[in-house]
C-alpha cells in the first residue's frame, strides 16, 4: 500500500481548464433578425445589449439542431414564426386556467406575438 501525503490546505488552487477548442461553440442569444446579443452584468443586474454583429445563418442552425435534438418540429424555420409558435403553445399551457376571470386578467385573451418593428 501506499501512502500518500494529505494534501496542504494552504496550495493554490489548480488553474482552471481552459475550453476545448474542438467542442461546439456555446449558442448565443439573438433576436428574430439574427442580430446577436451581447450578455452583461452591472452590479446584481444582467443587461442584454444587441450587437452589430448579424448571424441569421447561425441562428436558423441553430433552430434546426433543436428540432432534431428535441424532437420539436416548428411549423416554419423563419424565427419569428418559431418565437411566436414557441410563445403561443406557453400561453395554451399557462397556469391556472381556471377561474377564467383570473386567466384572462394574468395572462390576456390571446397569446403574446412577437412582431417585427420593420414591417
Amino acid at each position: 500500500m501506499v501512502r500518500r501525503p494529505a494534501p496542504d490546505k494552504n496550495a493554490p488552487a489548480p488553474a482552471p481548464t481552459p475550453p476545448d477548442p474542438r467542442a461546439p461553440p456555446e449558442p448565443a442569444p439573438f433576436l428574430h433578425d439574427g442580430d446577436v446579443v451581447d450578455l452583461g452584468t452591472a452590479g446584481e443586474t444582467v443587461v442584454l445589449t444587441p450587437s452589430e454583429q448579424r448571424d441569421l445563418a447561425r441562428l436558423s442552425t441553430l433552430l434546426v439542431d433543436y428540432q432534431r435534438t428535441t424532437g420539436t418540429q416548428f411549423g416554419s424555420l423563419n424565427p419569428l414564426d418559431v418565437a411566436n409558435e414557441w410563445l403561443r403553445w406557453e400561453w395554451e399551457h399557462r397556469w391556472p386556467k381556471r377561474p377564467t376571470w383570473l386567466a384572462r386578467r394574468l395572462h390576456g385573451e390571446v397569446p403574446p406575438q412577437v412582431v417585427d418593428d420593420e414591417e
